[in-house]
């Protein structure tokens, strides 16, 4: 049997088992795609099979866990990919020159469902009305509460990426050090990082230090010192929390409050590409929503009068 997430994509891997929360059939470590992701793993607690997208749910309500801990070698490949995609755009030219692709946008969605900080946390503060950032799926679990979740590319603003940057640092490096410490020692396979790197990052993120220029360096396109200086000094500034919830409430923070800033690319609306997402949300919409949304179509024809 196929891997159920990869058969979406239209990819065909064999699967390992199935979740023990969904059932779904997943594909696990070493990983069998290419691009190095695998789609769940063991527990490293408990042994269970667990799909990405509830990983975060079996760590807290089985083990009092994080992600990071119970499954390194997932957590561990989300960040070094995500690292990458986020690596690839904050190195590049302002959009609208440089577009974020599909890859990119699964890499760092990955990274958000299953790690940090996790599909509990975002459920907890995500806007119960889909905005041009991220949409739903109803179809894809109709006989559960559970719902899909796309981010699109408006998400990734330069703030919301370069935030995702330092979640994707601190991902690797923990997942790095739990894994080593486990004897799950995770697969380098995007950055191909020398392990002298690694264990710098894992002690830095460990200790709280915040990155070397070197760290950030070796996760550009090419090594860029000034460029790497410069995405520094930016989360110098991000003040990115710690605990999960804190950082589900920066993201939705940021994507609420840089709506108009100027994201990676400006495709049609129709072209959305985005990573699949499940958790639990209030299908209701609120009276304060309903008048946010009145309140913009009444400014979107206001503006459209003034053009005509």
């Amino acid at each position: 049997m196929s891997c159920w997430y990869c058969h979406r994509q239209e990819w065909d891997i064999p699967d390992m088992g199935t979740c023990t929360f969904c059932g779904k059939a997943i594909c696990t470590p070493p990983p069998r795609r290419p691009d190095g992701w695998a789609h769940g793993d063991e527990c490293s607690q408990c042994e269970k099979l667990v799909c990405y997208v509830h990983m975060c749910r079996h760590s807290e309500e089985n083990h009092e866990i994080e992600a990071l801990q119970a499954f390194p070698k997932v957590g561990f490949a989300a960040g070094e990919a995500a690292l990458a995609a986020a690596g690839s755009l904050l190195y590049g030219p302002h959009p609208p020159e440089l577009s974020v692709n599909h890859h990119q946008i699964e890499a760092m969605s990955n990274l958000l469902i299953s790690m940090l900080p996790g599909l509990p946390s975002l459920a907890k503060v995500l806007s119960d009305r889909p905005t041009e950032s991220w949409s739903r799926d109803h179809n894809m679990l109709a006989d559960t509460e559970e719902i899909l979740i796309q981010f699109h590319r408006p998400f990734f603003t330069r703030t919301m990426v370069t935030g995702i940057f330092v979640l994707a640092s601190r991902t690797a490096g923990a997942c790095w050090l739990y894994g080593r410490r486990q004897g799950r020692q995770p697969d380098v396979r995007i950055t191909s990082m020398p392990e002298e790197l690694l264990n710098e990052l894992a002690f830095r993120v460990n200790h709280d230090v915040e990155l070397s220029e070197e760290l950030v360096s070796s996760w550009l396109p090419r090594p860029d010192y000034d460029r790497a200086r410069d995405i520094v000094v930016a989360i110098s500034r991000l003040e990115m929390p710690t605990e999960p919830e804190q950082i589900a409430e920066w993201i939705d923070r940021t994507d609420r409050g840089t709506f108009k800033e100027q994201y990676f690319g400006q495709p049609h609306r129709s072209d959305k590409g985005g990573a699949a997402a499940v958790f639990r949300v209030d299908q209701s919409q609120s009276a304060d929503n309903r008048a946010a949304e009145a309140e913009e179509k009444e400014a979107q024809g206001t503006e459209e009068a003034i053009e005509a």
